[in-house]
């Protein structure tokens, strides 16, 4: 089978939608995408990459917030340093703090 992307999917039936097993919304959405406008396809992973980056950052914001002091000493953060970075927006980018 190749792996190239979307040729499993439009290759598994003539229309080119996934098999019944396979209908989850994303991989019908690919299969049909693929099919018209490869390129909204393209747009579409690189948002979504995106949003996970956001999220990411987002939950490490988080657990930087929650650990205590003597962790925060151990890594050279003080608590101010702490509490601007996690008052920041997630698609902001990480700030050299040292």
């Amino acid at each position: 089978m190749n792996k190239a992307f979307g040729s499993d999917i439009a290759a598994s039936r003539a229309d080119g939608l996934p098999r019944n097993g396979d209908r989850t919304m994303a991989n019908i959405l690919i299969a049909r995408q693929t099919h018209y406008r490869p390129e909204l396809v393209s747009r579409a992973m690189r948002t979504v990459e995106w949003l996970e980056l956001c999220q990411s950052r987002w939950r490490e914001r988080r657990q930087l917030a929650e650990l205590d002091d003597a962790a925060l000493k151990d890594i050279g953060l003080s608590r101010a340093d702490v509490a601007r970075e996690a008052r920041r927006w997630p698609w902001e980018g990480p700030r050299r703090l040292m």
